[in-house]
């Protein structure tokens, strides 16, 4: 079996390759090289003291809310996917038992080959 390690690696490296160059070539504000954005992020997050894994004050500062945020939201999204899950499962059993009432009323006259008043149709 071949490895697509290569296509996994080499097709994001390439993006990012391309979007350097292309940066470098516009040189526009809103459209800035890779290599400048990890720069000002290093500076942002990264220019702390040894003592708090050289987080800045910032990030230090940003960090709770930014948690917050992403456990709001997952737990925002499980309540959204599973509460319809668990509704959907009662209603497919619901529904099954439903489909099988119905079938088990319907099913002798079709087995006897005759309506339900007893009368028998070619």
């Amino acid at each position: 079996m071949r490895s697509h390690l290569p296509l996994r690696v080499g097709v994001p490296v390439a993006a990012v390759a391309l979007w350097q160059a292309a940066a470098l070539l516009r040189d526009s504000v809103c459209f800035p090289p890779p290599a400048r954005i990890l720069g000002h992020a290093h500076r942002l997050w990264f220019d702390g003291p040894a003592s708090r894994l050289f987080l800045t004050d910032d990030a230090v500062a940003n960090l709770p809310p930014s948690v917050g945020r992403v456990l709001a939201g997952f737990g925002t999204a499980a309540v959204c996917g599973i509460v319809p899950g668990l509704l959907l499962g009662a209603l497919g059993h619901l529904l099954n038992s439903l489909l099988l009432a119905v079938e088990r009323l319907v099913d002798p006259f079709a087995h006897r080959g005759g309506d339900a008043d007893g009368t028998h149709r070619p």
